[in-house]
Order: structure tokens, then sequence, then C-alpha cells
């Protein structure tokens, strides 16, 4: 009898650690699995947010890669002005544009700059400009005629510049000037004696290059006027009528003025 006890009580025990065993196993299953679901979808949240800042930076850099184009923003405000369409300049910075628009005229600053700018950019308030063009409608040709102030003086000893073009040379406080036409062209350099600048020199170079370039032609007056004892754009301006309209381009280099009317020659 006490050995059937005993036979039963240890069933007993092995049935009940029998059933124990496997839901010890379950639970930690369980837990094991919701660890790995865990990190997996911390994982994914990771890679999703890195994705997502991604393409944040993506679309960061795509709007900075965006390209600033001023000349082609001035263009497209002005679609019916003539402009030059050669502005001489070092073609491995980038060109920026200051425009100052009214009803009857439109002037342009040129600067050239490493960073490209928007048009009419703050910044370029502290900065120089290498070149300007100017357009202004006025109300009859008589005031356009003294708005180019076409200066010639046949006076002088002469001076041959080539190509049939003599030039007349007149001295005056330091300078010498030399005056010259070209059809309705008047030009006039000055040069000066104390800084010993040659006049002749880059006047002979200027009738070598209208010898090949063809200016506008002005309907009524055009002064071309080159000033070496200056510096900056104003030192070389290109002014002609057409018109009720005059127009000015000016550079800081001689021919660069120039070609910067030659390109307007509709």
């Amino acid at each position: 009898m006490k050995k059937v006890i005993l036979l039963g009580a240890l069933l007993l025990t092995l049935t009940a650690c029998g059933q124990n065993t496997p839901t010890t196993s379950t639970d930690e299953n369980k837990s094991n699995a919701q660890t790995n679901t865990t990190t997996t979808t911390a994982k994914n949240s990771q890679t999703n947010g890195k994705s997502s800042e991604n393409t944040q930076n993506t679309t960061k850099s795509s709007a900075s890669e965006k390209k600033v184009d001023a000349l082609a923003e001035l263009k497209k405000e002005n679609p019916k002005t003539l402009l030059p369409t050669d502005i001489p300049r070092d073609e491995n910075r980038a060109l920026n544009i200051a425009m100052d628009k009214k009803k009857d005229s439109l002037a342009i600053l040129y600067y050239i700059m490493d960073t490209p700018l928007v048009l009419n950019d703050q910044s370029l308030n502290q900065q120089t400009p290498f070149a300007r063009y100017k357009m202004e409608q006025f109300t009859s040709k008589d005031a356009a005629a003294k708005a180019v102030n076409y200066q010639f003086d046949g006076g002088g000893h002469k001076v041959e510049l080539g190509h049939n073009i003599t030039a007349y040379s007149q001295g005056a406080a330091g300078s010498t000037y030399l005056n010259w036409k070209e059809g309705n062209w008047s030009i006039l350099l000055r040069s000066s004696n104390i800084e010993g600048q040659d006049g002749t020199a880059l006047a002979k170079e200027v009738v070598n290059y209208l010898e090949e370039a063809l200016l506008p032609a002005p309907k009524n007056l055009g002064q071309i006027t080159i000033d070496m004892t200056k510096s900056g754009y104003e030192s070389n301006q290109v002014v002609w009528q057409a018109g009720k309209t005059v127009y000015t381009v000016a550079h800081e280099d001689t021919i660069p003025a120039l070609k910067m009317a030659v390109s307007m020659n509709k």
C-alpha cells in the first residue's frame, strides 16, 4: 500500500515537472520574440529616420545647387530692351548684376565675383562694378543729342593712326588729347604726359579693332571717350543716339568697352 502511494506521488511529481518545463520555454521565446521585434523596429525607425534625413539633405542640396544666373534674370526682366550681349570679363568667375529700372531709363551695373548672386542682391552695394550700361529716352532728338556730348576738334598737329584715319593732337595741363572721327562717331582719347602714357599706341589699337568690328551706326551722333588718366568703368565710355534714345556702355578696359557696344549692333 505504501509502495502504491509513493509511486503515485512520484508520478505526480514527474507530471508537474513535465508541465512546467515547456511553459518556461514558451515565456522565454515570447520574451526573445518581443526583444527581437523591438530591436528590428528600432533599427527600421533609425533607417527610416536616416532615409528621411537623406531626402531632406538631397532636397536642400538640389535647392542650393539651383543655378543662379543674373544675366538671364536681367534679360527676362527686359525682353524688348537692346542690351549688350558681350560683357568681356573673367569667365571663370561669376557675373553679378544690379539694375535700376524706371519709366524712361534703365541703368545696369556689372560686377565680377567668386559667388553668383541673384539680380539686385543687396550685398552688391558693398562691391565695385567693372562695367555699366544705361538707356535713356528723351522727349526730343535735340535733348538726346545734348546728352551724347559730342566732341570733335580738328585743331592741333596731325597724327596718322593707320587705315586712312588721321587724329588731331593737342596738349593741355600735362595731358595730350587725340581726337578723330569714324563715320558719325567722334573719338577723344586723353593720356598723361606726366605718367608717360602713350596715347598714340592705344589710339592705333582702337583703330585696328574698329577696322574689323562694327559699332552701332548712330542715327545721329556717337561719342567715344577714353581717359587713360582715370581708372574704373568711367574711364572708357561709348555713347550714341538713336532718335530720342541714348545708349551708354562703359568698361574699365578700352577694347572691352568697344566690344560691349559692338555686341549691340543690330
